[in-house]
């Protein structure tokens, strides 16, 4: 099988490692593991326009998550 070189793919997983790397740094509870896993598993079969606003939409849930756990009412 050939190499691909699709844009579109590298906006999965792949990204997801490198955002929750970036993440890490400065929150250490970062569940790293769920968000690529969870990356992973909802932009199969995205297109590059779709697999940006899951990526968007996930981080926006996981930091509203935390906001609740750091801020509770």
């Amino acid at each position: 099988m050939g190499t691909n070189y699709s844009i579109t793919e590298q906006f999965g997983a792949n990204l997801a490692e490198l955002l929750a790397e970036k993440i890490c740094k400065v929150y250490h509870e970062f569940d790293t593991v769920h968000f690529i896993q969870d990356t992973a598993n909802k932009t199969i079969g995205q297109s590059y326009t779709q697999r940006v606003a899951t990526l968007a939409e996930l981080l926006k849930n996981i930091f509203q998550q935390t906001m609740r756990k750091l801020y509770p009412s």
